[in-house]
């Protein structure tokens, strides 16, 4: 009985997260208006590669929660949410989903991953999907596809330069 009253009041969090974004951000641009940013590998250095097979590749598809510090032109001065309340907000979208909620409805309604219309990154014919392989990706978010099984969101919030990702391993 106390994991179904949980889930239900993590829920009723995360729409109230939700609410109080839209009113904090009222009179601004939202991240859903913005240009897509995909988490990419740092150009001024390489990463150093964790031991993978040759060829190793993943696909996952993830939700971006912008924040505010952001590198990424798209979100300069348009997107004003603290990494606080960005990893709030990214741990109550996991709780939705972990409750059932459908991952790629969530992708439409929160992602900062926008392409040049404003809508949800298409990659691989699925909203917010990303196939790479090693070194493409910024160290965490490329970490976390290895760690999460395939089928599965990671537990927890994945914090990159650009804001929090809430990842799904596709394969």
């Amino acid at each position: 009985m106390r994991c179904p009253l949980l889930a239900a009041a993590l829920v009723a969090l995360a729409a109230l997260a939700a609410l109080a974004l839209a009113a904090c951000d009222a009179g601004t641009p939202t991240p859903t208006t913005k240009k897509p940013t995909p988490a990419p590998a740092p150009t001024t250095k390489k990463p150093t590669p964790a031991p993978a097979a040759a060829g190793a590749e993943w696909t996952v598809t993830h939700i971006l929660i912008a924040t505010s510090d952001s590198p990424s032109p798209q979100h300069q001065g348009k997107v004003v949410r603290s990494k606080a309340v960005g990893k709030q907000v990214a741990q109550s979208l996991i709780a939705e989903i972990q409750a059932g909620r459908a991952f790629e409805d969530l992708v439409t309604k929160f992602t900062g991953d926008l392409d040049k219309d404003g809508k949800p990154n298409t990659n691989n014919g699925k909203l917010g999907s990303y196939t790479f392989g090693t070194g493409m990706m910024v160290p965490a978010f490329e970490q976390a596809a290895k760690d999460t099984p395939v089928g599965k969101v990671a537990p927890e919030p994945i914090e990159t330069p650009y804001g929090y990702h809430i990842v799904r391993r596709d394969k």
